[in-house]
Protein backbone atom coordinates (compact mmCIF):
# COMPACT_ATOMS: atom_id res chain seq x y z
CA UNK A 1 0.00 0.00 0.00
CA UNK A 2 1.51 3.68 -1.14
CA UNK A 3 5.20 2.85 -0.09
CA UNK A 4 4.59 -0.30 1.04
CA UNK A 5 4.14 0.18 4.75
CA UNK A 6 0.85 -1.02 6.68
CA UNK A 7 0.09 -0.72 10.05
CA UNK A 8 2.32 -3.11 11.76
CA UNK A 9 1.65 -5.76 14.22
CA UNK A 10 2.35 -4.57 18.10
CA UNK A 11 6.24 -5.48 19.44
CA UNK A 12 7.85 -4.49 22.36
CA UNK A 13 10.42 -1.70 23.10
CA UNK A 14 13.08 -3.50 24.74
CA UNK A 15 14.98 -0.80 25.50
CA UNK A 16 12.33 0.81 27.52
CA UNK A 17 10.21 -1.28 29.99
CA UNK A 18 7.91 1.09 30.67
CA UNK A 19 6.60 1.64 26.72
CA UNK A 20 5.11 -1.79 26.55
CA UNK A 21 2.97 -2.40 23.47
CA UNK A 22 -0.69 -3.01 23.71
CA UNK A 23 -0.83 -2.03 27.51
CA UNK A 24 -2.86 0.26 29.24
CA UNK A 25 -1.66 2.14 31.74
CA UNK A 26 -2.38 6.05 33.40
CA UNK A 27 -0.13 8.46 31.76
CA UNK A 28 0.35 11.96 33.34
CA UNK A 29 -1.04 14.49 30.75
CA UNK A 30 2.17 16.43 30.88
CA UNK A 31 3.78 14.28 28.82
CA UNK A 32 1.39 13.77 26.47
CA UNK A 33 1.60 16.07 23.00
CA UNK A 34 -1.60 16.18 20.74
CA UNK A 35 -0.69 15.65 17.11
CA UNK A 36 0.34 18.95 14.89
CA UNK A 37 -1.01 17.02 11.70
CA UNK A 38 -3.79 14.65 12.68
CA UNK A 39 -6.66 14.13 10.28
CA UNK A 40 -9.06 16.23 11.27
CA UNK A 41 -8.66 19.67 11.37
CA UNK A 42 -10.85 21.07 13.65
CA UNK A 43 -13.65 20.24 16.95
CA UNK A 44 -17.06 21.36 17.30
CA UNK A 45 -16.61 23.39 21.15
CA UNK A 46 -20.41 21.81 21.85
CA UNK A 47 -19.45 18.27 21.12
CA UNK A 48 -16.23 18.74 23.06
CA UNK A 49 -18.27 19.83 26.28
CA UNK A 50 -20.58 16.88 25.97
CA UNK A 51 -17.65 14.79 25.52
CA UNK A 52 -16.32 16.15 28.90
CA UNK A 53 -19.40 16.01 30.83
CA UNK A 54 -19.61 12.29 29.41
CA UNK A 55 -16.77 11.75 31.23
CA UNK A 56 -17.34 13.32 34.12
CA UNK A 57 -20.22 11.37 34.67
CA UNK A 58 -18.99 7.81 33.16
CA UNK A 59 -15.44 8.03 33.32
CA UNK A 60 -13.31 7.61 29.77
CA UNK A 61 -14.89 4.45 28.32
CA UNK A 62 -12.40 4.17 25.46
CA UNK A 63 -8.42 4.51 26.57
CA UNK A 64 -6.74 6.99 24.25
CA UNK A 65 -4.20 5.54 21.81
CA UNK A 66 -0.65 7.18 21.87
CA UNK A 67 2.78 6.10 20.26
CA UNK A 68 6.02 6.51 21.77
CA UNK A 69 8.56 9.55 20.33
CA UNK A 70 11.53 11.03 21.32
CA UNK A 71 10.59 14.88 21.57
CA UNK A 72 12.17 16.07 24.32
CA UNK A 73 9.00 17.50 26.07
CA UNK A 74 7.11 14.83 26.14
CA UNK A 75 7.02 10.77 25.91
CA UNK A 76 4.00 9.96 24.02
CA UNK A 77 2.08 11.90 21.23
CA UNK A 78 -1.74 11.09 20.82
CA UNK A 79 -2.54 9.05 17.29
CA UNK A 80 -6.31 8.21 17.82
CA UNK A 81 -8.52 10.16 20.41
CA UNK A 82 -7.63 13.74 19.88
CA UNK A 83 -11.58 14.60 21.12
CA UNK A 84 -10.96 12.96 24.04
CA UNK A 85 -7.69 14.14 24.73
CA UNK A 86 -8.53 17.73 24.85
CA UNK A 87 -12.01 16.86 26.65
CA UNK A 88 -9.20 15.55 29.58
CA UNK A 89 -7.51 18.91 29.13
CA UNK A 90 -10.48 20.49 29.56
CA UNK A 91 -11.25 18.86 33.09
CA UNK A 92 -7.83 19.50 33.73
CA UNK A 93 -7.17 16.08 34.21
CA UNK A 94 -3.61 15.47 35.70
CA UNK A 95 -3.73 11.72 34.20
CA UNK A 96 -5.61 9.38 31.81
CA UNK A 97 -5.79 5.89 30.84
CA UNK A 98 -3.77 5.42 27.29
CA UNK A 99 -3.40 2.69 25.47
CA UNK A 100 0.88 2.49 23.84
CA UNK A 101 0.73 1.71 20.01
CA UNK A 102 4.18 0.55 18.34
CA UNK A 103 6.72 3.95 17.23
CA UNK A 104 5.00 4.35 14.13
CA UNK A 105 6.73 6.68 11.54
CA UNK A 106 4.90 9.75 11.49
CA UNK A 107 3.16 8.89 8.20
CA UNK A 108 1.88 5.67 9.84
CA UNK A 109 0.61 7.39 12.89
CA UNK A 110 -1.07 9.57 10.41
CA UNK A 111 -2.77 6.42 8.31
CA UNK A 112 -3.81 4.54 11.85
CA UNK A 113 -5.39 7.53 13.02
CA UNK A 114 -7.16 8.39 9.71
CA UNK A 115 -8.51 5.10 9.57
CA UNK A 116 -9.84 4.95 13.05
CA UNK A 117 -11.78 7.84 13.14
CA UNK A 118 -13.29 7.05 9.45
CA UNK A 119 -16.32 5.31 10.82
CA UNK A 120 -17.14 8.33 13.82
CA UNK A 121 -17.99 11.77 13.58
CA UNK A 122 -17.87 11.88 9.89
CA UNK A 123 -15.15 14.70 8.49
CA UNK A 124 -15.49 17.80 6.84
CA UNK A 125 -15.32 18.24 2.98
CA UNK A 126 -12.30 20.31 3.47
CA UNK A 127 -10.73 17.90 5.59
CA UNK A 128 -11.59 15.20 3.05
CA UNK A 129 -10.29 16.63 0.58
CA UNK A 130 -6.66 17.00 2.18
CA UNK A 131 -6.43 13.72 3.28
CA UNK A 132 -7.08 11.83 -0.11
CA UNK A 133 -4.35 14.74 -1.36
CA UNK A 134 -1.69 13.59 1.47
CA UNK A 135 -2.77 9.66 0.50
CA UNK A 136 -2.04 10.18 -3.22
CA UNK A 137 1.58 11.70 -2.26
CA UNK A 138 2.12 8.89 -0.18
CA UNK A 139 1.76 6.42 -3.25
CA UNK A 140 -1.98 5.37 -2.82
CA UNK A 141 -3.71 3.97 -5.28
CA UNK A 142 -7.64 4.96 -6.02
CA UNK A 143 -8.66 1.54 -5.30
CA UNK A 144 -6.74 1.72 -1.77
CA UNK A 145 -7.73 5.31 -0.94
CA UNK A 146 -11.11 4.66 -1.41
CA UNK A 147 -11.19 1.03 0.40
CA UNK A 148 -9.56 2.96 3.65
CA UNK A 149 -12.62 5.28 3.76
CA UNK A 150 -14.84 2.32 3.09
CA UNK A 151 -16.19 4.14 -0.34
CA UNK A 152 -16.30 3.57 -3.85
CA UNK A 153 -14.05 5.05 -6.53
CA UNK A 154 -17.19 6.94 -7.75
CA UNK A 155 -17.15 8.57 -4.26
CA UNK A 156 -13.21 9.45 -4.22
CA UNK A 157 -13.48 10.75 -7.78
CA UNK A 158 -15.73 13.45 -6.92
CA UNK A 159 -13.59 14.69 -3.91
CA UNK A 160 -10.53 14.24 -5.94
CA UNK A 161 -12.36 17.23 -8.34
CA UNK A 162 -12.11 19.80 -5.86
CA UNK A 163 -9.05 19.20 -4.90
CA UNK A 164 -8.36 22.69 -7.20
CA UNK A 165 -10.98 24.76 -5.49
CA UNK A 166 -10.06 27.15 -2.89
CA UNK A 167 -10.61 26.63 0.67
CA UNK A 168 -12.69 29.16 1.39
CA UNK A 169 -15.49 27.28 -1.18
CA UNK A 170 -14.50 23.86 0.50
CA UNK A 171 -15.60 25.72 4.03
CA UNK A 172 -19.58 26.38 2.22
CA UNK A 173 -19.85 22.56 2.70
CA UNK A 174 -19.37 22.28 6.09
CA UNK A 175 -22.38 20.21 7.83
CA UNK A 176 -22.08 22.19 10.69
CA UNK A 177 -23.32 24.92 7.88
CA UNK A 178 -27.48 25.13 7.79
CA UNK A 179 -28.60 22.85 5.18
CA UNK A 180 -30.35 25.41 3.29
CA UNK A 181 -27.03 28.02 2.79
CA UNK A 182 -24.53 24.80 2.14
CA UNK A 183 -22.93 24.19 -0.78
CA UNK A 184 -23.90 20.88 -2.14
CA UNK A 185 -21.18 17.97 -3.33
CA UNK A 186 -23.06 17.60 -7.11
CA UNK A 187 -22.47 21.75 -7.21
CA UNK A 188 -18.95 21.58 -5.93
CA UNK A 189 -18.02 19.32 -8.88
CA UNK A 190 -19.57 21.41 -11.71
CA UNK A 191 -17.84 24.23 -9.99
CA UNK A 192 -14.77 22.94 -9.89
CA UNK A 193 -15.04 22.94 -13.96
CA UNK A 194 -14.76 26.24 -14.01
CA UNK A 195 -10.98 26.94 -14.78
CA UNK A 196 -8.89 29.40 -13.47
CA UNK A 197 -11.16 32.09 -12.44
CA UNK A 198 -11.60 31.40 -8.37
CA UNK A 199 -13.06 35.19 -8.24
CA UNK A 200 -15.87 33.98 -10.44
CA UNK A 201 -15.81 30.13 -8.48
CA UNK A 202 -16.43 32.25 -5.17
CA UNK A 203 -18.96 34.95 -6.72
CA UNK A 204 -21.13 31.61 -7.72
CA UNK A 205 -20.87 29.87 -4.35
CA UNK A 206 -21.49 32.37 -2.43
CA UNK A 207 -24.75 33.45 -4.62
CA UNK A 208 -25.85 29.89 -4.20
CA UNK A 209 -25.58 29.72 -0.60
CA UNK A 210 -26.84 32.51 0.36
CA UNK A 211 -29.58 32.98 -1.59
CA UNK A 212 -30.31 28.98 -0.83
CA UNK A 213 -30.56 27.50 -4.21
CA UNK A 214 -31.61 24.11 -4.36
CA UNK A 215 -29.89 21.87 -6.23
CA UNK A 216 -31.37 21.76 -9.77
CA UNK A 217 -31.25 25.78 -9.70
CA UNK A 218 -27.43 26.08 -8.90
CA UNK A 219 -26.48 23.59 -11.40
CA UNK A 220 -28.43 24.89 -13.96
CA UNK A 221 -26.39 28.60 -12.69
CA UNK A 222 -23.31 27.03 -13.30
CA UNK A 223 -24.13 25.03 -16.02
CA UNK A 224 -25.30 28.08 -17.96
CA UNK A 225 -22.06 29.71 -17.26
CA UNK A 226 -19.66 27.12 -18.17
CA UNK A 227 -21.92 26.90 -21.60
CA UNK A 228 -21.43 30.46 -22.16
CA UNK A 229 -17.42 29.93 -21.64
CA UNK A 230 -17.67 27.03 -24.58
CA UNK A 231 -20.30 28.54 -26.46
CA UNK A 232 -18.30 29.21 -29.47
CA UNK A 233 -18.40 25.72 -30.70
CA UNK A 234 -21.49 26.07 -32.13
CA UNK A 235 -22.42 29.70 -33.76
CA UNK A 236 -25.90 30.02 -33.20
CA UNK A 237 -29.00 28.17 -30.65
CA UNK A 238 -30.26 26.69 -33.44
CA UNK A 239 -26.76 25.27 -34.29
CA UNK A 240 -26.37 24.38 -30.33
CA UNK A 241 -29.19 22.44 -30.15
CA UNK A 242 -28.89 20.20 -33.35
CA UNK A 243 -25.29 19.30 -31.89
CA UNK A 244 -26.78 18.93 -28.55
CA UNK A 245 -29.51 16.76 -29.91
CA UNK A 246 -27.16 14.48 -32.11
CA UNK A 247 -25.16 14.19 -28.31
CA UNK A 248 -27.98 12.94 -27.19
CA UNK A 249 -28.60 10.18 -29.96
CA UNK A 250 -25.40 8.68 -30.08
CA UNK A 251 -24.35 8.46 -26.67
CA UNK A 252 -27.19 5.46 -26.07
CA UNK A 253 -26.05 3.65 -29.55
CA UNK A 254 -22.70 3.44 -28.58
CA UNK A 255 -22.73 2.45 -25.02
CA UNK A 256 -24.99 -0.29 -25.96
CA UNK A 257 -22.54 -1.20 -28.32
CA UNK A 258 -19.70 -1.64 -25.86
CA UNK A 259 -22.32 -3.86 -23.50
CA UNK A 260 -23.13 -6.07 -25.92
CA UNK A 261 -20.20 -7.65 -27.05
CA UNK A 262 -19.79 -10.60 -25.68
CA UNK A 263 -18.01 -11.45 -22.67
CA UNK A 264 -15.01 -13.23 -23.84
CA UNK A 265 -14.35 -10.17 -26.58
CA UNK A 266 -14.81 -7.46 -23.54
CA UNK A 267 -12.57 -8.77 -21.53
CA UNK A 268 -9.96 -9.64 -23.93
CA UNK A 269 -9.95 -5.82 -24.59
CA UNK A 270 -8.59 -5.69 -20.85
CA UNK A 271 -5.80 -8.08 -21.39
CA UNK A 272 -3.14 -6.38 -22.73
CA UNK A 273 -3.82 -2.53 -21.13
CA UNK A 274 -1.84 -1.65 -18.54
CA UNK A 275 -3.31 -0.66 -14.86
CA UNK A 276 -2.61 2.57 -15.56
CA UNK A 277 -4.21 2.34 -18.65
CA UNK A 278 -7.64 1.02 -16.93
CA UNK A 279 -7.50 3.32 -14.41
CA UNK A 280 -7.23 6.36 -16.75
CA UNK A 281 -10.35 4.94 -18.91
CA UNK A 282 -12.43 4.53 -15.39
CA UNK A 283 -11.85 7.99 -14.46
CA UNK A 284 -12.62 9.19 -17.78
CA UNK A 285 -15.97 7.47 -18.09
CA UNK A 286 -17.18 8.70 -14.28
CA UNK A 287 -15.71 11.95 -15.70
CA UNK A 288 -18.41 11.65 -18.15
CA UNK A 289 -21.30 10.06 -16.29
CA UNK A 290 -20.96 13.03 -14.04
CA UNK A 291 -20.57 15.29 -16.63
CA UNK A 292 -24.34 14.11 -18.16
CA UNK A 293 -26.06 13.63 -14.89
CA UNK A 294 -24.68 17.41 -14.58
CA UNK A 295 -26.44 17.94 -17.94
CA UNK A 296 -29.69 16.19 -17.64
CA UNK A 297 -30.48 17.86 -14.52
CA UNK A 298 -30.55 20.97 -15.77
CA UNK A 299 -32.90 20.01 -19.24
CA UNK A 300 -34.98 18.20 -16.75
CA UNK A 301 -35.51 21.66 -14.74
CA UNK A 302 -35.77 23.14 -18.39
CA UNK A 303 -38.37 20.76 -19.20
CA UNK A 304 -40.43 20.87 -15.93
CA UNK A 305 -40.49 24.89 -16.66
CA UNK A 306 -41.76 24.29 -20.08
CA UNK A 307 -44.72 21.73 -19.09
CA UNK A 308 -45.84 24.20 -16.53
CA UNK A 309 -45.84 27.38 -18.87
CA UNK A 310 -47.75 25.00 -20.78
CA UNK A 311 -50.45 23.79 -18.13
CA UNK A 312 -51.03 27.62 -17.78
CA UNK A 313 -51.90 28.53 -21.10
Amino acid sequence: MGDGFMVTAEVEIKDDEEQKLGVEKMIPMCRIKPRDDQPRESFDQGKLQELATSITSVGLVTAIEVRPIEDGGADYEVIEGGRRFIANLMLERKEVRCLIKPPYSDDEAWVHSLIANTCREGYTPRELVHQITRLQSMGWSNGEIASAFGRSEGWLYQYTKLQGLPEIILDMMAPSRPEKNRLKLAVAVLLAQIKDNELLQLEMARKICSEGMDVESALHLVSHDIGQRVGTMAQSPKADWNRFVTLSQQVGPRVDRIMNLPGTRFNEMFMERTADEVSTLHAKLLEACEGLKALSDVVGQIAKKKMAELGNE
